[in-house]
């Protein structure tokens, strides 16, 4: 009730202060500003491949539902240790990785930087492999 009533009796006062002006004239309009095209711009191939993240449980679950009872939450079950195990991996290659990749850009090292990342690709998948065989 309190932060109502503060709300009320500020846009009152901001009113009487607008209307009280002689040049207060009221004109919507949208403008956008360029780097907002550049930013959507650079944004795409992102916003899309989540776009297509976030759909799958929503395509997993139509599918999964004209299977035999019990399959949509084996599915949960199975994605459950997934989301377990996966930042696991990530993160320790990440912490170590990360830092030097960012000095070797920094320092505009590219032949280092793809050195460093080409390694981070490989440990990646040499830690999944064991993952992998496990749950599969």
């Amino acid at each position: 009730m309190a932060m109502l009533t503060t709300t009320i009796v500020q846009t009152v006062l901001l009113a009487i202060g607008f209307f009280r002006t002689k040049t207060f004239a009221i004109r919507l309009c949208l403008t956008i500003p360029s780097w907002c095209y550049q930013d959507i711009k650079t944004n795409d191939p992102f916003d899309s491949g989540m776009l297509i993240y976030r759909a799958v449980p929503l395509i997993d679950r139509f599918f999964l539902s004209q299977l035999p009872e019990g399959s949509i939450s084996h599915i949960a079950y199975a994605n459950k240790l997934i989301n377990a195990i996966s930042p696991v991996i990530v993160t320790g290659i990440s912490i170590s990785i990360f830092p030097l990749m960012s000095k070797y850009a920094a320092e505009q090292k590219w032949d280092e930087l793809k050195a460093i990342m080409s390694k981070g690709i490989k440990m990646l998948i040499f830690l999944s492999i064991p993952f992998v065989v496990i749950l599969g």
